[in-house]
């Protein structure tokens, strides 16, 4: 659509003319606070549908704080296309809506607004795929994975130390997997849990933390941990 276009195409370069309009300025505060409340999996899934590379989107999902590095890009990008919007005459404007399906009912309320332009901008930045208002509302579904916990995994035997060989096997495979789950990337630990059985609530919310690797860890282990116990009950 134009929409995406315009999103893909807008100066990279940081500008600000547009958030020196008080109400522009205020859309875009309410834009970030919006924004705080989203999981990263739905800023992630926006972050897809503005055009951004799976290498890049993997990158961010990386970071020590994803949640905060997709939140900027989102805001970045809210910030350049409102300064598009700015820059363009209020003709223009009504094109570019007309086009991206606003009503003329909608385009002639804002024209009888006391600020016309900035009232069809603000509807206009209402309408992007990036705004949460227009992020899906369909209920989550939490599944809990059937894949029985396995402890057969490749781990790494420098943590063959003679305290952890007196150990039961059960056990020693438990430490193994604290040393291979600090090894792994944010994404794959994502995916381990996701193995594991946790849903995908208690998976966003582990990366909702401010340390999401270190919360998908402990969510993997605590996983483990029921498991390991189970297993030497029936022992």
């Amino acid at each position: 659509s134009d929409l995406l276009k315009l999103q893909q195409t807008v100066s990279a370069r940081e500008t600000s003319a547009a958030l020196q309009v008080p109400e522009l300025a205020h859309a875009f505060m309410d834009l970030k606070a919006a924004l705080e409340k989203q999981r990263p999996k739905q800023l992630a899934k926006v972050l897809r549908s503005t055009g951004c590379r799976p290498a890049e989107l993997q990158e961010v999902e990386d970071d020590e704080k994803p949640k905060e590095r997709m939140k900027q890009m989102i805001l970045d990008l809210a910030r350049e296309v409102l300064n598009e919007f700015h820059g363009m005459k209020m003709s223009e404007l009504k094109n570019f809506a007309v086009g991206n399906g606003v009503s003329s009912v909608e385009i002639e309320d804002c024209a009888d607004a006391e600020m016309p332009k900035v009232a069809l901008t603000k509807l206009l930045l209402s309408r992007m795929p990036f705004h949460p208002s227009q992020f899906s509302s369909t209920p989550r579904n939490p599944r809990a994975g059937d894949e029985i916990f396995s402890f057969n995994m490749d781990l790494n035997d420098s943590v063959d130390t003679p305290e952890i060989d007196k150990m039961s096997e059960i056990d020693k495979a438990f430490v193994r997997m604290k040393v291979e789950l600090e090894k792994m990337k944010v994404t794959e630990l994502k995916q381990r849990a996701f193995i594991y059985g946790c849903t995908d609530e208690t998976i966003d919310d582990a990366l909702d933390q401010e340390n999401p690797k270190v919360a998908l860890g402990q969510l993997i282990l605590e996983v483990a941990r029921d498991a390991r116990d189970a297993l030497l009950e029936m022992r």
